[in-house]
């Protein structure tokens, strides 16, 4: 949930199409409300005057110790009446979970980011730039987390395809490098994505399940089995938990954004107490190194296996 709202402050913020000569100028640095630095490289695709604009980035939260994330953002306008009767229901919040994003590289090989971490629309009054008409301008913003094999693919590769699905709205847009304009925008997306450095991008070492103690753990050995560190990944966000021995608790969400608490077991139930709330959820799973977890908050079952 706090990446939802730390997304918001970068909507749109991304930087336009130049000659850039370094990478200062590939970057767009702005701050969240509750003080995270946030740095954007990428390109709008469209011009600032066209009805459709388009853009795409990779988004770093505190160099990558945040996370790092695709950025897509898409928008369009229409009449208010002809949006609302015709348009805003290819948007709702269930048809935006099914968004996904595709990119082809020019070897061939193609990456899907589906399942976002946030895919959200919003709406503002226009007018056209010239007369007095008045139209609905909509938003889609999509972000969905980086791997670092999947970043290294940008660094090495030039985009030759996006094909993209927000709601119920399906397209693509292929750069054909033969044209002067297509050529640019692909060049400054491959020159700007080779700013980020590789090793920024923050990934949970996971242990394979060969090297995890898989025996089941009765009740009365849950307090003293479980304290350690356990990591999980939810819709490709990584998640690590951090338990000691005086029931403290303390997750942290891609390497640096600390939540803290107090846990307790009882039962087969997790209980956390937290300073945005309290959350029981019910462990269907327990293993001396394996624990699955139903999170009420995601509606989800979430798996967490011990990395340390």
């Amino acid at each position: 949930m706090y990446l939802q709202y730390l997304f918001y402050s970068i909507l749109f913020s991304i930087c336009q199409i130049s000659l850039a000569q370094n990478c200062d100028e590939y970057r767009t640095t702005s701050k969240s409300d509750a003080g995270d630095l946030i740095e954007s490289y990428g390109s709008s695709l469209t011009g600032s005057l066209n009805s459709i604009r388009f853009s795409i980035s990779i988004t770093q939260v505190n160099q990558g110790s945040g996370g790092t994330f695709l950025v897509l953002n898409y928008s369009d306008r229409h009449d208010p009446d002809f949006y609302k009767e015709n348009i805003k229901g290819d948007f709702t919040s269930e048809k935006l979970k099914r968004s996904y994003v595709a990119v082809e590289f020019e070897n061939g090989e193609i990456i899907s980011f589906e399942n976002p971490t946030e895919c959200s629309l919003s709406e503002t009054p226009e007018t056209a730039t010239f007369g007095d008409a008045s139209y609905t301008r909509y938003n889609v913003f999509f972000m969905h987390p980086v791997s670092k094999k999947e970043f290294s693919l940008f660094r090495q590769q030039k985009i030759k395809r996006i094909v993209y699905q927000l709601g119920d709205k399906s397209t693509s847009k292929e750069f054909d490098t033969s044209r002067k304009k297509d050529l640019r925008i692909v060049d400054y997306l491959y020159n700007a994505f080779n700013c980020i450095d590789l090793e920024t991008i923050y990934e949970l070492k996971m242990k394979s399940s060969s090297e995890l103690v898989l025996t089941e753990v009765s009740i009365e050995e849950y307090s003293d089995v479980i304290i350690g560190t356990w990591g999980a990944k939810v819709n490709g966000v990584t998640i690590e938990m951090h338990l000691d021995s005086a029931n403290n608790a303390l997750f942290v969400l891609n390497g640096d954004k600390k939540v803290k608490g107090t846990y307790k077991i009882s039962g087969s139930n997790f209980i956390f107490f937290g300073e945005a709330g309290n959350q029981i959820s019910p462990i269907k799973t327990f293993l001396a190194d394996m624990i699955v977890i139903e999170d009420s908050a995601i509606k989800s079952d979430v798996t967490y296996t011990r990395i340390e």
